[in-house]
């Protein structure tokens, strides 16, 4: 022990001394080796709590076990490893003996212990399976998740000549798995590993899901592996009320999008999730089955009857004996509590992801083709049923039965139909998870929305005001003056260096599916109509890469023009699409646009930004993620920033007359707010219709009504609007709600029916207030 605590880590397992011990239990002596065991510091740093592997003599079992292993509750994080195991049991997954015991070691009381079963023979069988091998990364062996190594366990069982031929099948499938030689679903039972990841879901255990913790049963009479559960250890923070960095993310969220770490732990699931780079559709809808199925209200309700006597029966024990902090990389300072509400939160939370969203979209391609488009995530099974038409004044039906894909756009295409004169007003969609059928319009007014009509008008144009080298492009000359419309296409970057000057007159207005790179820490960067000659704007969208402005100075746009010919609707004067973007040291000046800047389905950060005379909306960010720090608001007509759909932060940043909102969250929004001003304004933090929206520090003087929650589309949940810290002055009253919303601060709220409440608010009937 002193030696490995200089080295901060054991050695390998089989360089580790066995020493010869007398086990005694309910006065049955039995022989065993013990060793210490793993592979952190806090397994063996403490001798009073060090964690140890046992392996009882030849023909001797406790509990039925040969091999288990005793270490302090604390390791795994106390009772959710137990309901980690619990639930896997439920859904028919090899669950391992792990129950809490008291220890004594040469008379001197260690107290709470955990009882957790290697993996054997036993184990197996007394799992209803046929014994088989079971496989495990090699932890002494270093390498990456896309290229692992495996060992296997009983090792001198399974290299007997009667065995080993099984043994060498089922380690070479996994090989050809990792070199991608074998689809998933000729390797594993995906049932029970969709189960598994539900599991996983349900209890926040994805430590558990990491290639290093989950072991693999090789299954000889189906030839598939099967996951053992093993050190789930959930390391997410207690869900309070008062939490504003709770994780609400399932292991598809993490899998599209990891970050730090979750990037090479994570990395071997996406062979489960995805099929040459698309969704694998087929497990994807075994594994949110799964989750519907456990995230029942009456699901999470049975089981908790079952198990909560014994649940805080384990917890009084903790508390009685040992009970500080442990999250795998961090322990020491802070307690462990458990808390039902952290359980019942997560199955709430998954639910609402397995929800039917309204968020979506049914374009008009032409005459044979409709595009179903998911503003947000679909994690739900849909399946589109039925075309509702017409044609001469006669309704029919159109038969469809296609699978909607989860994250992707999906084509539906009317095969073999006679479409000269149909017109299609709605789709029928069944939703499977929840067993229920909703209908979705065509959204006829944005269905041109691929710009087909505008590429094919304007995109030569763009030659005559860019060179082209390779795939860069630049403006011609240092200043120049556009006045017509634009179309770039893929495959470009659009180059605007410090000092150049971009006039857009006429209405001209410019549509890019390239990223564009404007300006840098030097000069300013001109992008403007004239007075007298309004611009349009730009739209930069449809790609992955990121757009960089910076240093930019934006005025006198008057964003897209709309006629009798136009294709779609855009919004703001600069406008982002299904893209990224970084935007900082820019102004926007005298911008006539229903939006200042428009993002839609984008990640952005906004930082050193400001508004000046703006007619309508500064900022107006639909369904995207990002951040706006360091920003100055200064004569908004409308909101000066307005979210829908979104999970953003908003820091440092001041207000002076805004003639509405201040900040605005609706449609499910997730915004943290710090450090805010706001001077002479109808109305500061707004939240409405399921979102939710905390605040801290601060500062309003003339502020009307300060604070804001309230519904106004009954398709959402309540609002939450939550406040810290904040100085109000010169106001007609600090904070109203109506009776579905919750407003959290220090001072009485006003609370109003949401009739009173909306014309409060829009109609700006102020007698209301009385």
């Amino acid at each position: 022990r002193k030696e490995s605590i200089l080295n901060r880590v054991l050695p390998a397992a089989n360089e580790m001394p066995n020493i010869k011990i007398k086990l005694i239990h309910d006065g049955k002596e039995l022989g065993a080796d013990i060793r210490l065991k793993g592979d952190r510091l806090v397994h063996f740093i403490d001798k009073e709590k060090s964690s140890y592997k046992l392996e009882l003599d030849k023909n001797q079992y406790l509990f039925g076990i040969k091999k288990f292993s005793l270490q302090k509750p604390r390791i795994r994080n106390y009772v959710h490893e137990w309901i980690f195991h619990e639930i896997s049991k439920k859904e028919g997954i090899i669950k391992i003996k792990y129950d809490f015991i008291n220890l004594k070691i040469n008379g001197d009381n260690k107290g709470l212990y955990v009882f957790e079963e290697g993996f054997g023979k036993e184990l197996i069988e007394r799992n209803k399976r046929r014994n088989g091998p079971i496989f495990s990364l090699d932890e002494d062996v270093y390498v990456l998740d896309d290229n692992p190594v495996f060992e296997i366990y009983n090792k001198n069982y399974w290299q007997k000549p009667e065995n080993n031929l099984i043994a060498n099948i089922a380690s070479q499938k996994l090989h050809d798995f990792f070199d991608n030689k074998l689809h998933v679903e000729e390797v594993f039972d995906l049932n029970k590993w969709a189960a598994y990841f539900a599991v996983v879901d349900l209890t926040s255990n994805y430590h558990g899901s990491h290639l290093k913790s989950v072991k693999f049963y090789y299954n000889p009479l189906n030839g598939l592996f099967e996951p053992i559960p093993f050190d789930g250890h959930r390391h997410k923070p207690n869900y309070h009320k008062y939490n504003l960095n709770y994780d609400n993310r399932i292991l598809i969220d993490i899998v599209q999008n990891p970050v730090g770490d979750e990037i090479s732990a994570f990395t071997w699931l996406r062979k489960f999730f995805y099929k040459d780079k698309k969704l694998n559709n087929s497990f994807y809808n075994l594994y949110a089955s799964y989750l519907s199925k456990i995230s029942k209200k009456d699901y999470i309700n049975k089981f908790l009857k079952d198990n909560l006597d014994q649940i805080e029966k384990i917890n009084s024990h903790i508390y009685a004996d040992y009970f500080f902090y442990d999250n795998i990389r961090n322990y020491g300072i802070g307690l462990y509590y458990f808390l039902l509400s952290d359980f019942e939160h997560q199955a709430e939370n998954i639910r609402n992801k397995l929800k039917s969203k309204n968020r979506i979209q049914l374009l008009k391609i032409n005459e044979r083709e409709y595009l179903f488009k998911n503003f947000y995530k679909n994690y739900n099974q849909l399946i589109a049923k039925t075309l509702l038409c017409n044609k001469d004044a006669t309704e029919f039906r159109i038969d469809l039965n296609r699978n909607i894909n989860n994250f992707t756009d999906t084509s539906l295409y009317l095969i073999d139909k006679n479409t000269n004169g149909i017109k299609c007003s709605s789709l029928a969609l069944y939703d499977k998870l929840n067993q229920k059928t909703f209908f979705l319009k065509v959204d006829h007014l944005n269905s041109f929305y691929l710009y087909r009509n505008f590429k094919k008008k304007f995109s030569k144009n763009f030659r005559d005001y860019f060179d082209e080298n390779g795939k860069n492009l630049t403006l011609k000359n240092d200043s120049i003056e556009v006045n017509t419309n634009i179309y770039i296409p893929e495959g470009y970057n659009v180059i605007i260096k410090s000092g150049q000057k971009l006039f857009l007159t006429n209405k001209a207005f410019i549509i890019s599916n390239s990223p564009w790179n404007i300006g840098s820490k030097e000069g300013t960067v001109i992008i403007s109509g004239k007075k007298g000659d309004l611009g349009g704007g730009i739209l930069i969208g449809d790609t992955n890469q990121i757009s960089n402005i910076e240093n930019v100075e934006f005025s006198n746009l008057a964003g897209y023009h709309l006629d009798k010919d136009s294709e779609f609707i855009i919004l703001g004067s600069i406008n982002f699409h299904q893209t990224k973007v970084k935007i900082k040291n820019v102004s926007f000046k005298n911008i006539f646009s229903e939006d200042a800047i428009n993002i839609f389905r984008s990640e952005f950060n906004i930082d050193n930004a400001k508004y000046l005379n703006i007619s309508s909306d500064a900022i107006d960010i639909d369904f995207s993620n990002g951040n706006i720090q360091q920003a100055k608001f200064l004569n908004v007509k409308n909101d000066a920033i307005d979210f829908s759909g979104s999970d953003a932060t908003v820091k440092n940043v001041y207000f002076n007359n805004i003639n509405d909102k201040i900040i605005s969250a609706g449609e499910d929004s997730r915004i943290k707010i710090n450090q805010i001003k706001g001077v002479n304004s109808y109305a500061g933090i707004i939240s409405k219709d399921g979102s939710k929206v905390y605040s801290k520090n601060i500062n309003f003087d003339g502020v009307k009504i300060p604070f804001a929650a309230y519904q106004k589309k009954n398709e959402y949940n309540y609002p939450l609007l939550e406040t810290k810290n904040y100085k109000l002055e010169n106001f007609l009253i600090k904070s109203v709600q109506d009776t579905t919303a919750n407003i959290k601060s220090d001072d009485e709220t006003l609370v109003m029916n949401s009739k009173q409440i909306i014309s409060l608010m829009y109609e700006r009937n102020l007698f209301l207030l009385q």
